[in-house]
């Protein structure tokens, strides 16, 4: 996905907006104003760009270090966007040196002042702020619960890298990607941004850590398995779904989200780190007996657990052949590398293991077993032909990458991936 929405300043000068418009630009965020002052484009740009495109709004550049300056900040905005339109609401953009060092507690006051005064003029209010700073600077946890968040992350060479999205981050609603676009209709350099839903949704779908709610668990699974943002569950969401146990995928994206369910649904998993241990096998056996499934602690790829935990019609509760499927994965690489013995014995199997990629060993006996395996634990390799190409490469990276492990599409010989697809 490529840039949706821009936002603009008196940087850009003269803009024609039926240009920009053209370009498939749908959404566009004017800079209103900064600390007491008004930007020099605001008003023709407002008036320049009405109905050209989906949504317009604003944001305002925050300098105010305490209560009192925010008050007067949020007064003179108020009186700059006096019978504006703003379906895209106002952004509290938050970044300035200056407010690195008063402390979270006193820009969570100055933020709600500013979006206190704000919202009672009928403007619906968001935060923007960098990648470092959500990470660090601000109380996200907090915010989140209150405003969308807007973050601007850049590649080094100003281009759109997937890898860099802020998708899978709680609360963040638009990507800020580059400071270094080009668009027709603007002259010189112009912001870049993504939204990853429909604007109805950022203000909508505001995340609450305490009452963590079926909506917000959607939302959290579909930013982890990185699909739509909808907040609600459907096939595709239920197709994305991965094994998740105390022993296989147990660090994956997903694992916060069903803690922080999980939790809501009174089966204690402790605190939502993103690690699914003991406490998060006993609060899954906890669920699945309340809900009259095979409590085996296991979250099972497509598997009923997961559509009673996304609120889906489920059929009879019926034999639970997961584990013994992965089993037989697993006896299956055993007898390919040659392991002797009646019983699966992970420690035997590990020290027989070789390196398998798509140029190391991609035709070995091994491989067949591990599509199997791979494709059982839902990353897909395709067909399991014995054959180690591209979508095992790309498998095995989505698993590594799940579980925390060197992302190189590479199972050396006795190593951590080994060990992860083994549950030693």
């Amino acid at each position: 996905m490529r840039a949706n929405c821009i936002d603009i300043s008196h940087y850009q000068g003269k803009v024609d907006f039926k240009k920009v418009a053209a370009e498939g630009i749908e959404y566009l965020i004017l800079k209103c104003s900064e600390n007491t002052g008004k930007d020099s484009t605001f008003e023709r740009n407002y008036t320049d760009s009405k109905d050209l495109f989906k949504g317009v709004g604003c944001y305002i550049f925050n300098r105010a270090t305490t209560v009192a300056a925010a008050e007067k900040e949020a007064q003179f905005a108020v009186k700059c966007l006096k019978d504006k339109q703003l379906p895209l609401g106002v952004w509290l953009d938050v970044e300035a040196t200056s407010l690195k060092n008063v402390g979270k507690a006193m820009l969570n006051k100055i933020i709600d002042t500013e979006a206190e005064i704000l919202q009672k003029e009928g403007f619906k209010v968001g935060v923007y702020t960098g990648y470092a700073w959500y990470k660090s600077v601000l109380d996200t946890n907090y915010l989140i619960q209150k405003y969308p968040i807007w973050i601007a992350r850049y590649a080094s060479d100003g281009y759109y890298h997937e890898s860099l999205s802020t998708k899978h981050l709680d609360g963040v609603m638009i990507w800020q990607y580059s400071g270094h676009g080009k668009v027709d209709g603007i002259k010189g350099n112009v912001d870049m941004d993504v939204t990853y839903c429909e604007p109805e949704m950022w203000w909508n779908s505001l995340l609450s850590i305490e009452n963590y709610s079926l909506s917000d668990f959607v939302l959290g699974l579909q930013r982890a398995f990185n699909l739509p943002l909808t907040g609600k569950a459907d096939t595709a969401l239920l197709d994305a779904t991965i094994t998740v146990s105390s022993t296989t995928n147990n660090r994956s994206a997903a694992v916060k989200h069903l803690q922080r369910y999980l939790n809501s649904q009174g089966c204690d998993c402790g605190v939502a780190d993103g690690v699914a241990g003991k406490a998060f096998h006993n609060a899954v056996c906890e669920y699945q007996t309340k809900q009259g499934l095979a409590a085996d602690g296991l979250i099972a790829a497509k598997g009923q657990t997961w559509r009673v935990l996304l609120g889906m019609k489920h059929d009879e509760p019926e034999e639970n052949t997961d584990q013994t499927d992965r089993d037989l994965c697993i006896r299956n690489i055993q007898n390919a590398l040659g392991v002797t013995g009646t019983n699966v014995d992970t420690k035997k199997i590990l020290a027989k293991t070789i390196t398998v990629s798509k140029t190391k060993n991609n035709r070995s006996a091994v491989v067949k077993p591990l599509q199997e395996l791979l494709n059982h634990l839902g990353y897909d390799c395709g067909k399991a032909d014995g054959v180690a190409g591209n979508n095992f490469d790309k498998a095995v990276r989505k698993y590594q990458k799940d579980n925390k492990l060197v992302c190189d599409g590479e199972i050396t010989a006795k190593g951590n991936t080994w060990k992860a697809l083994l549950s030693i």
